[in-house]
C-alpha cells in the first residue's frame, strides 16, 4: 500500500467516526467538514483536496438535511452528552481503582519479599561473622599446632643427636 491509499483510509475512517458520532481528535458536536474530517485524520490542512472523489463525498454529506440522520440530532442533545460523558468518567474512574487495587497488592508482596530478603541477609551475614571468628581460631590453632610439631621435631633431632 502506497502512502496515497493510507491517507485515503485514513480519510475514510475519519469520516465514518464523525458520521458514527464518535470521533476521537475532534469534539462531537463539531459540524461535518473537510477539514474536520482532516482534522480527525490527524492530517494537514489541505490533504482531503488531493482526493477530488473524497472531496466531492464529503461536500455532498455536509449538504445531507440534518433532520434525517438521527444520530447527529442525538449527538446535539446536552442531557445525552452529559449522560455520556458520566458513563465515560464512571468507567475511567472504576478502570484506575482497579488497577489500583492491583498495584497495592503488587506493592504488599514486593514488601513482604523485600522484608524476607532482609531478614535472610541479616541471618546470613551473622552466620559469615561466626565462621570469620571461628575461621580466625582454627588459623590460631593451627600455628600452634605447627609451632609444637616444630618443637617436637626439634627435641626428636636433639635426642638422635644426643645418641
Amino acid at each position: 500500500m502506497n502512502k496515497s491509499e493510507n491517507t485515503l483510509i485514513r480519510l475514510e475512517a475519519a469520516l465514518e467516526r464523525i458520521l458514527t458520532g464518535e470521533p476521537i481528535r475532534i469534539p462531537k458536536h463539531r459540524k461535518l467538514s473537510i477539514r474536520a474530517v482532516e482534522e480527525e485524520a490527524n492530517l494537514g490542512n489541505g490533504s482531503c483536496h488531493y482526493y477530488s472523489e473524497f472531496s466531492s463525498k464529503v461536500r455532498t454529506l455536509k449538504n445531507k438535511p440534518i433532520g434525517s440522520d438521527t444520530q447527529q440530532e442525538a449527538s446535539h442533545d446536552p442531557i445525552n452528552s452529559l449522560k455520556s460523558k458520566a458513563a465515560n468518567e464512571k468507567r475511567i474512574k472504576e478502570k484506575y481503582r482497579t488497577e489500583n487495587t492491583a498495584l497495592k497488592k503488587t506493592i504488599q508482596q514486593l514488601a513482604a519479599e523485600h522484608h524476607q530478603f532482609n531478614e535472610s541477609l541479616r541471618q546470613l551475614k551473622a552466620q559469615s561473622r561466626k565462621l570469620e571468628i571461628e575461621n580466625k581460631e582454627l588459623v590460631i590453632a593451627l600455628e600452634n599446632t605447627r609451632e609444637e610439631l616444630i618443637q617436637l621435631k626439634r627435641e626428636r633431632i636433639i635426642k638422635l643427636n644426643r645418641k
